[in-house]
């Protein structure tokens, strides 16, 4: 190869390398917002799936407070469910499972809810998120990844056919 030939293809290779580290600085934060928003909305995935069965659980359990004379039985399936629903979301980080349950489970809302004759139990379960993920303002796309503020699970249980009152519904 003669000496111009040689001088001619450094030239080109450094600009192939300038020209790749251009398609980088275009291609990475597209890259970043992707794999950033495909970690956020799994675990928002996983904590939904969470609630719902901790939910279904916690209902589940206060099926088990015997309803026959139990003069304290509402006190006894709020607590039951309550406890259920604190027990099962022992592991998330201490300052989540805070803002799910509480401190010993009193934000776990337990209601015995008569209908037709028959009392079910409900649990629900909030999780408050907006602050959980940073996100970040696009310009014409806005919040990215978009999270919703608030999670959300319900569930309910038969727990005392005999003893709803007969004008309950």
């Amino acid at each position: 190869m003669t000496r111009p030939a040689r001088q001619l293809d450094s030239c080109n290779r450094s600009r192939q390398r300038g020209a790749t580290a251009l398609e980088f600085a275009f291609v990475f934060p597209l890259l970043f917002l992707l794999m950033y928003g495909i970690l956020v909305y799994a675990y928002i995935f996983l904590l939904t799936e969470s609630l719902t069965f901790v939910a279904q659980e916690a209902a589940e359990s206060a099926v088990a407070v015997d309803p026959v004379n139990n003069e304290n039985y509402e006190s006894q399936v709020q607590q039951r469910a309550q406890q259920t629903a604190s027990t099962l979301l022992e592991w998330l980080p201490g300052d989540q499972r805070e803002l799910v349950v509480g401190s010993s489970g009193e934000l776990v809302d337990v209601a015995l809810v008569p209908q037709g004759g028959q009392r079910f139990v409900r649990v629900r379960l909030e999780f408050v998120i907006s602050d959980l993920f940073p996100s970040i303002t696009l310009p014409l796309v806005g919040q990215a990844p978009p999270m919703p503020e608030v999670l959300r699970a319900e569930a309910s249980a038969l727990v005392d056919a005999a003893r709803a009152e007969p004008g309950d519904s």
